[in-house]
């Protein structure tokens, strides 16, 4: 079973169709992402989890993580970014666990490459809904960046894990 951690508020902006519902509110946009988010487990037998994390206050964390059909919706503390919290799930994921975060942002797909992670982009993760039983083409795993050699890649990762601590 594959765990997806997704940045959320990247992932509303990513969509245009989850975008389009900011305008009746961000509640709106952020329940529309955890419903499709549902459908997606719904339709599919090889998803364990999908985090849906959000940058939020002290007020929304007090309430700690919601669990839906499979979503656990995490609102991050005042002082904390969504990216941080990404970031600490990985680090709490088991080494060899089947992970995959879904983010546009260069921060959290950096961390996600150190961990050893796959990661889509926003728009490619909503491919799963038509894709049921089998991995989407266009998981990324860092390596197919043009104009970098699979060593001179490999030596990156190496001293970004260094730099982390892994």
């Amino acid at each position: 079973m594959k765990t997806y951690i997704l940045d959320g508020y990247n992932v509303i902006y990513g969509v245009a169709r989850l975008e389009r519902e900011l305008d009746r509110s961000l509640q709106a946009a952020r329940e529309a992402l955890v419903r499709e988010c549902v459908a997606i487990c719904a339709a599919r037998g090889d998803i364990g989890k999908i985090y849906v994390v959000f940058d939020g206050s002290d007020e929304c964390s007090f309430y700690g993580p919601a669990q839906t059909g499979g979503v656990v919706t995490v609102f991050t503390h005042s002082r904390e970014e969504a990216d941080e919290r990404i970031v600490s799930l990985l680090r709490e994921c088991p080494r060899g666990h089947a992970v995959c975060v879904v983010s546009a942002d260069n921060y959290v797909q950096n961390h996600a490459r150190a961990f050893g992670v796959s990661y889509l982009k926003p728009q490619d993760f909503f491919a799963l809904l038509t894709r049921q039983g089998t991995a989407p083409k266009t998981i990324r795993t860092g390596t197919e960046k043009a104009g970098l050699s699979n060593h001179q890649e490999s030596n990156i990762t190496a001293e970004y894990r260094r730099h982390l601590g892994l």
